[in-house]
């Protein structure tokens, strides 16, 4: 006796198809979901680790910790996307890192804003508009001792020291609000990347598996 059966295999062909289809939709929707969860991470940590002492400078540190670009997309075939630190000119939020060394922006000393002054009576509070330089507007002159600059507000500079503030009539009467470096050594507090790689691998595996089960046919 023989039997005789028709199989009709089309229908797993486009299934299987599709499912290879949504796989990819799947991985790239998981990509992009795990890089702005790394971008909220780093947010978050940026904002416990740093003191932001302006609503302008927490806005645009935010943007800088976690930059995604590109965005992964099956159209240009690209399954991984990138999340970086901002690499803006003079921008040190990288160097915290691993604490590079940072070097002046302009001349040979970095002036380090001194807490507990007129300028910055605490380190939570941003300086005093009259003793930013733009301000001061600390000018050379010659005196006695040699060249020296000289300020607004009773302000000068005394080499290879800092900036100084001029609140009596004594010598003594003066209090210092920038000291003088010529390098300084950021500390190494950003973690970055133990952040960034614990968020892919607790949810990298997980936003893709469900983002192609969403995309399976309900029955």
């Amino acid at each position: 006796m023989q039997l005789n059966a028709q199989l009709d295999i089309l229908p797993l062909v486009e299934q299987t198809t599709k499912a290879q289809r949504n796989l990819a939709y799947s991985a790239v929707q998981g990509i992009n979901a795990t890089a702005k969860q790394i971008q909220d991470a780093q947010r978050e940590q940026l904002n416990k680790r740093f003191t932001l002492r302006t609503g302008r400078t927490k806005q645009f540190l935010e943007r800088q910790a976690a930059v995604i670009k590109p965005w992964a997309s099956v159209p240009q075939g690209r399954l991984y996307a990138e999340v970086a630190v901002g690499q803006r000119q003079n921008l040190l939020l990288s160097g915290f890192e691993r604490g590079d060394e940072r070097e002046p922006v302009r001349g040979k000393l970095i002036a380090q804003p001194v807490t507990g002054n007129a300028a910055r009576p605490s380190f939570g509070a941003q300086v005093a508009k009259q003793f930013t330089f733009t301000a001061m507007r600390l000018k050379a002159q010659q005196t006695a001792g040699g060249k020296q600059f000289k300020g607004r507000a009773g302000t000068f500079t005394i080499e290879g020291v800092g900036v100084f503030l001029r609140t009596g009539k004594k010598a003594r009467d003066v209090e210092l609000l920038y000291a003088y470096a010529r390098k300084q050594t950021l500390p190494r507090k950003l973690g970055w990347l133990s952040t960034g790689r614990g968020v892919a691998d607790r949810w990298l595996s997980e936003n893709i598996t469900q983002a192609f089960l969403r995309s399976l046919p309900r029955r």
